[in-house]
């Protein structure tokens, strides 16, 4: 601990709790007053009800806040260290999978026909279990960067009155950076989407014929979105107090804190849009697989053509896989 803040803190209070007068005085600063009543809402939820309806900062106020701002510096190394603790655990985890999920596949390559569909039933299962760990991985490092974003923005709200504009002034870092955490994201995320495609290619080898395989792939899909976005609800944590807000440049604006109703159909809105979106892809591919056959081979597809690609079998048409 620093004594020579710590006893500074204690003189200070000490001098407004031996005299009422003091601590009760109105702070003459202007900026102080005026950055009070710029960010009044957040002031409010800090102090409570020992603002009362006063409508600027006393001296026994800027010592709460003091006290505050120090312990928003700690709380954010804190979690700052534990972060990365997690994100260190979390791809020794995701390794140890790369590494199983590797074996397998040699396994898989290397061993006697009879037994590929049994090793292919273990990959697709042991595939589902590297997603949703992967989902999981990403979900507590989201949390995480929350948490450290939590006391920073109190950081930079508080900063201001007792030490300027620290946070909020960078220096040779340009208008635009890369974003560790965003880059660590997206590595987990080139992770996932391998394990995706080795799920979709052990559904493929699977299936009798191409029209099952989409069938089970859509089925499968509508299953894990909506287990998982029922799992989500289920298993967060509720907080009626919680100011929901969005740091900017120099501060912090409230947003709407949406109630579980609402988060749930917003889930069921981003489920939907993402197989709009799937739907979209594949209706221009065959749109444009229509045009290339059509205007530079002269072949005009016909619906029997369609019929004919949903009925291949992956053990005739790609017999090298298995």
């Amino acid at each position: 601990m620093n004594i020579k803040p710590c006893c500074s803190r204690l003189m200070f209070k000490s001098r407004w709790v031996n005299n009422p007068s003091v601590a009760n005085k109105r702070i003459e600063d202007e900026f102080i007053q005026d950055y009070f009543s710029k960010h009044e809402f957040y002031f409010k939820s800090m102090l409570g009800k020992r603002l009362g309806s006063r409508n600027y900062l006393i001296e026994s106020d800027m010592f709460l806040l003091k006290e505050a701002y120090d312990k928003a510096h700690q709380k954010s190394n804190f979690e700052i260290e534990l972060h990365w603790k997690r994100t260190t655990h979390i791809w020794t985890l995701i390794l140890a999978l790369m590494i199983a999920t590797g074996t397998l596949l040699g396994f898989y390559l290397s061993s006697v026909p009879n037994k590929k569909d049994f090793l292919l039933s273990g990959i697709l299962f042991f595939s589902v279990i590297c997603i949703v760990v992967s989902q999981i991985s990403l979900s507590i490092l989201k949390v995480s960067h929350k948490w450290c974003n939590n006391w920073e923005s109190h950081i930079v709200m508080l900063e201001p009155l007792f030490a300027g504009m620290l946070y909020q002034t960078h220096i040779g870092m340009g208008k635009k950076r890369l974003s560790i955490s965003k880059l660590n994201t997206a590595l987990v995320w080139i992770a996932i989407i391998s394990w995706i495609f080795i799920f979709q290619l052990s559904i493929f080898l699977l299936s009798n014929n191409v029209r099952s395989y989409i069938i089970i792939t859509f089925s499968l899909y509508c299953f894990i979105s909506l287990s998982g976005l029922l799992a989500g609800h289920a298993i967060s944590s509720k907080d009626e107090g919680n100011i929901t807000s969005e740091l900017t440049q120099y501060s912090i604006s409230t947003v709407a804190n949406n109630g579980f109703t609402t988060s749930f159909f917003n889930g069921l809105k981003s489920i939907a849009s993402q197989y709009l979106y799937t739907f979209i892809f594949l209706t221009l591919a065959l749109t444009f697989l229509y045009i290339t056959e059509r205007y530079f081979f002269n072949v005009t597809p016909k619906l029997n053509d369609f019929h004919d690609v949903l009925n291949l079998e992956p053990r005739i048409t790609f017999p090298f896989l298995y």
